[in-house]
């Protein structure tokens, strides 16, 4: 038997981009041509640092100006770090059980994703997850497993590019209804759970294209969604271990980028004190005020806003929804597809904030991490 191949390569992905600029071109109304070329430059620019360069290395006293005016703009949903962290203090000491063990967990991890799984089985995986969940989600999804010998590939490892780059990515060509994706071959439990996250992107992109294509500090909230319904579903029937200490690894992600986050804030903070400069004086006061060494400082400063905020953000509500999906697996998923058609999802902000959503997410959170823990005491992993 032939093994199916899953390959596409740059080349290929560039001919649909040239596609699309000639719909651009030929696009009379102004307001559809704004949109095509809006999808456009967000995947030539994510194309650029993904495959071609790394980031060059701008001087950070060059660097802070820009970085200022971004964090401005998008100064308002720190505060949803805020509540992030707010959840995780108090769940602090279980929290901190499982994160100072995380070396024992990743053997753990280790153990669990010895399982070899083949990439036609991860795509198996993934379609029937999806083909059981919802069948108008299951719709979004199957163009792109119709197409996926074309549209799906499995590179054997992470690119050395320097740039940032995570264990899939997924891009959507507004216009044209297609989705390509890309998923590291790890050959064990992760690849299935990267591809039924990045599939997720491909769902979001199908149902509602209107609101992924503006979509900003959410545009996680499905994808993670997915990720808990798989892990609690145990999609691919792998050894417990994997799930629990899936979950931890998640958890303990999200819980560092929120904290790197709120120190960006508070340096901007530092910084604007400092009539705007970087000196002597910016760093003993970061120093002195959140202990931070002048080497942190910078490399906090390094990091890209958006990856620090997103995951811990949609994470918050994805926890919203898989409270209800689990209570009512109907209901949760007509809250979800709610949110999939809402056009402008910062409407979700207040919401987040609200002490009912805080509650919810606050009591999801802590039973997740519960449930962790006492796997793990079972195991003899966590000693009291």
């Amino acid at each position: 038997m032939v093994m199916a191949r899953y390959y596409w390569d740059v080349q290929s992905f560039r001919r649909d981009l040239d596609k699309l600029y000639k719909m651009i071109s030929n696009e009379d109304n102004p307001i559809k041509r704004q949109k095509l070329m809006y999808c456009y430059d967000i995947i030539n620019n994510s194309m650029f640092t993904n495959f071609l360069m790394p980031e060059a290395g701008i001087p950070l006293h060059r660097k802070i100006h820009s970085l200022y005016a971004s964090f401005l703009s998008d100064q308002r949903y720190f505060e949803l770090l805020n509540s992030f962290i707010e959840v995780m203090d108090d769940n602090l000491e279980l929290y901190n059980q499982t994160y100072n063990h995380m070396d024992d967990i990743n053997d753990m991890i280790a153990k669990a994703s010895g399982v070899h799984v083949g990439r036609e089985q991860a795509v198996s995986i993934c379609y029937d997850f999806y083909k059981n969940l919802d069948n108008s989600l299951f719709r979004a999804f199957q163009p792109f497993y119709n197409e996926r010998f074309n549209h799906l590939r499995f590179l054997n490892s992470i690119k050395n590019t320097g740039a940032s780059y995570t264990r899939g990515q997924q891009y959507y060509l507004y216009g044209m209804k297609t989705n390509y994706v890309e998923v590291i071959g790890s050959d064990n439990p992760d690849m299935v759970m990267t591809l039924i996250h990045e599939s997720a992107h491909v769902i979001d992109a199908n149902y509602s294209p209107e609101s992924y294509l503006y979509e900003t500090y959410y545009y996680e909230v499905i994808s993670l969604f997915m990720e808990l319904v798989s892990n609690y579903k145990k999609a691919g029937n792998f050894d417990e271990l994997f799930y629990y200490s899936n979950y931890v690894k998640r958890i303990s992600s999200f819980c560092a980028d929120a904290e790197d986050g709120l120190s960006f804030d508070a340096l901007m903070g530092i910084y604007k004190e400092n009539h705007y400069s970087i000196n002597d004086t910016f760093y003993s006061t970061a120093k002195e005020k959140y202990d931070l060494t002048k080497k942190s400082v910078k490399d906090i400063l390094s990091e890209v806003i958006l990856s620090d905020i997103v995951y811990p953000i949609s994470f918050s509500l994805a926890l919203y929804f898989f409270n209800i999906y689990k209570q009512d697996e109907k209901k949760g998923l007509v809250e979800l597809k709610k949110f999939l058609k809402t056009k402008d999802r910062d409407e979700y902000m207040p919401f987040m904030l609200s002490e009912k959503a805080q509650h919810v997410m606050h009591d999801e959170l802590k039973s997740i991490l519960t449930e962790c823990d006492q796997f793990f005491q079972q195991q003899a992993i966590l000693k009291k």
